[in-house]
């Protein structure tokens, strides 16, 4: 609704619905090097007819805007979202840990079964008063607003097992992963009696100026947090953080504008789903040198350096929660933006050197490889009898990654995508497909203090996605 050139509600609702199977399923490494036998995406460890994700969700998103004057102007927007989940899944146990349930032939792997009913309603806002003015030469643009959060999250799973290391899992039996026989042992799902109830709230409140003078921009802002989780479980935990960050950057007039930022991060963790006691939040600084360089309008190179300190970085093993005191990131990216006529491209590159600090030796990061590369290129006429068709085609590709101990490497891959859309009067069509000539792969290996023991998990075989967007 546009009641004026000034004034602008909008509101959306969306429903969605999804019934699918757990996605995140690792296989033990073990499962990966048996001689003459090859595992695929097809193989599932766990039980068709049992595992489910289904989740439902309902929101509600109102936007609004009103610029006053050539001055000052008004943004506020709000959302409320209601899910639930209902979520099942057998769970490998690696042959360390399943060796004290009882041996097994090779190829064959005890289960145990997690089950939890979650409900969730949040409710989010925020309000952005901008003011733009100048100061003799200096142009400004100032930003003072204030953001809230508010939820609610109910879970019912199953209660913690002694016999299981105290975990909320129930033993599953066992299954030949290689010639896998489903319903022979858990059909129905135990009492899901263990509850956890949960409370969070969050107040931000942010200053921000963009300052332009000749040809030199300049950033400045600042922002307080206050966070607030109650449970039936734990204790009243509050949180309070003030955070900063500035950048300068100044551009030639030949199109070459180089850069520095440096910002602060606060990010609130919850619960641990484990224990149940309140987590630290994830708190950072980045600093950050580059170069932008736009040579023409059809044309854009940037290239930059960053560090990256984390610390109190959530690591979820599957049976427990740790927080690592200091992660550290060094990297460097490169990207380039150039279309010719109707043909668009598009490439970039990223080195990572990632380090856990808290581990002896500073590992690199499981599952994050420290080279990746991108090129895609699209052709999309903007005359003639093909204007409304478009097409693309592009690489992916991620170079090798660690365990988390330096250990175990995961070799490199390389995915092909495509995409081809038509748009007709109102009716916009598209079709992807990711992983087009259905590679199997291992996506990572990542080491599990909790089981001692290093997991596998498979890449996404091919995915085909068809969209139809109609506007009126």
């Amino acid at each position: 609704w546009q009641p004026s050139e000034d004034t602008s509600l909008s509101i959306l609702l969306n429903l969605q619905e999804n019934h699918s199977t757990p996605s995140l399923q690792f296989f033990p490494i073990e499962a990966t090097k048996i001689a003459g036998k090859t595992l695929t995406n097809h193989t599932y460890g766990g039980e068709p007819g049992i595992d489910r994700y289904d989740t439902k969700q309902t929101s509600v998103n109102v936007l609004f805007n009103h610029k006053f004057n050539e001055r000052y102007s008004l943004s506020a927007n709000a959302r409320y979202v209601h899910s639930s989940a209902d979520y099942v899944e057998h769970t490998l146990v690696p042959p360390g840990i399943g060796s004290l349930i009882g041996a097994l032939p090779e190829g064959n792997y005890h289960r145990i079964l997690y089950a939890a009913d979650h409900t969730t309603d949040v409710f989010s806002g925020n309000a952005i008063l901008t003011a733009k003015y100048d100061i003799g030469a200096v142009a400004h643009t100032l930003q003072l607003g204030t953001d809230y959060t508010y939820a609610e999250r109910d879970r019912h799973t199953l209660p913690p097992n002694a016999a299981l290391f105290g975990v909320p899992y129930t033993y599953a039996g066992f299954i030949d992963l290689f010639n896998p026989a489903y319903g022979n042992f858990l059909t129905t799902i135990p009492e899901l009696s263990d509850y956890l109830a949960i409370e969070e709230q969050q107040v931000g409140l942010f200053l921000h100026d963009q300052i332009k003078w000749d040809n030199f921009i300049v950033s400045l802002g600042t922002r307080y947090d206050d966070y607030q989780l109650k449970s039936n479980k734990t204790a009243t935990d509050s949180q309070e953080n003030w955070s900063f960050d500035a950048g300068l950057m100044y551009q030639f007039d030949n199109g070459v504008s180089p850069y520095y930022s440096y910002a602060e991060s606060f990010e609130p963790q919850g619960i641990n789903q484990f224990t149940n006691a309140p987590l630290k939040p994830k708190s950072g600084t980045q600093h950050e040198v580059g170069v932008k360089w736009m040579p023409s309008e059809n044309t854009l190179v940037t290239a930059s350096y960053f560090q990256v300190e984390e610390e109190n970085r959530t690591i979820n093993t599957g049976t427990s929660v740790t927080q690592s005191s200091s992660v550290e990131v060094n990297g460097a990216e490169l990207a380039i933006r150039h279309r010719y006529r109707d043909l668009h491209f598009q490439a970039s590159y990223t080195y990572l050197d990632t380090a856990n600090n808290d581990l002896t030796g500073s590992p690199q990061l499981p599952g994050v490889p420290e080279q990746q590369a991108s090129a895609w290129i699209t052709y999309r006429p903007e005359s003639g009898p093909l204007d409304d068709f478009r097409a693309g085609i592009g690489a992916r590709f991620n170079g090798s990654s660690g365990d988390g101990r330096d250990q175990i490497s995961t070799s490199s891959h390389t995915l092909i995508d495509a995409m081809v859309g038509y748009r007709w009067k109102d009716l916009d069509i598209q079709l992807n497909v990711t992983n087009l000539f259905d590679r199997q792969y291992v996506q990572s290996r990542e080491f599990s203090p909790s089981f001692n023991a290093t997991n596998a998990f498979l890449g996404q075989d091919r995915a085909i996605n068809l969209s139809a967007t109609l506007t009126f």
